[in-house]
């Protein structure tokens, strides 16, 4: 009989991914239809993450040398890198939701809202280290963490955009595109000195 850890990582991080990728498309369509930068902003983050997830998956099911985990990180990250920097420039001059109706601000707080639910529930399951390894483990559910954060985030700027307080949703979507790529700076630095 097959011991749990050669039948586990064949399913393992499958379900998280198609969900990552299945938010990512949704959040960068829907952000599209409504005007809402903001909403694009955050699909980078969901990008991140699902390129992040196809990573440790592929390191748990082959496991190898760390030389190769550098390699994978490497890879991972300047792929989103160039993926994000590009999808961003093509964003640049778009006008964002505040000017919209109220019913279209609320519409995009529920959203947001919704996602939060989405990246804390997905957090539940990084909590427990036999899932994936230990140390992937744990910086997968710091990025749940920070994409529940940031989500967060979104749905205060467009609630207080909704309610006529102050609109600063644009900088709230720098924010929200910025952080993605810090992370991923973060994972390629990381990458870079396991070289050595």
């Amino acid at each position: 009989m097959d011991s749990p850890e050669e039948t586990i990582p064949s399913r393992t991080l499958v379900a998280p991914a198609i969900v990552a990728l299945f938010t990512a498309v949704l959040l960068f369509v829907l952000g599209r239809n409504f005007g809402s930068v903001v909403v694009e902003a955050l699909a980078v983050h969901w990008l991140l993450f699902f390129a992040v997830l196809v990573g440790v998956r592929s390191q748990v099911l082959q496991t190898e040398s760390s030389s190769s985990l550098a390699v994978r990180r490497s890879f991972v990250a300047l792929l989103f890198l160039a993926i994000a920097f590009t999808g961003i420039a093509f964003a640049g001059d778009r006008e964002f939701i505040g000017q919209n109706s109220d019913g279209g601000l609320l519409g995009i707080g529920a959203l947001l809202a919704a996602v939060a639910c989405v990246s804390g529930t997905i957090a539940l399951s990084f909590r427990n280290p036999s899932v994936v390894a230990g140390k992937d483990a744990t910086g997968l559910l710091k990025l749940c963490r920070i994409g529940t954060g940031l989500a967060l985030l979104g749905v205060m700027a467009v609630f207080a955009a909704s309610v006529g307080w102050f609109d600063l949703q644009s900088e709230v979507a720098v924010v929200l595109c910025v952080v993605p790529l810090l992370l991923a700076g973060e994972l390629l630095l990381w990458a870079v000195f396991s070289f050595f």
